[in-house]
């Protein structure tokens, strides 16, 4: 077994449903990588790609955002 590799459940699902967005699955599991330092990108750079994305939908990008940061303090609360 390797020791650099670790399993973490993350309720990508429900982060996501419980703010608001329940497709936006995606968008939690982004802010759990991030949290977790996992994309090699400074956070800025990830929140604007996500508000690019969303472009064509406005009232999307906050609801997406809203995801994102609920992601990252679901990691900061539950992940040692």
């Amino acid at each position: 077994v390797r020791g650099d590799i670790r399993v973490i459940a993350f309720p990508a699902m429900k982060v996501a449903a419980e703010n608001g967005v329940p497709k936006a699955a995606n968008t939690a599991f982004l802010g759990c990588m991030s949290a977790l330092g996992l994309i090699g990108l400074p956070e800025e750079h990830v929140v604007e790609a996500l508000a690019e994305s969303f472009a064509s939908k406005p009232a999307l990008v906050e609801k997406n955002k809203k995801v994102f940061d609920a992601a990252k303090s679901w990691v900061g609360r539950n992940i040692k």
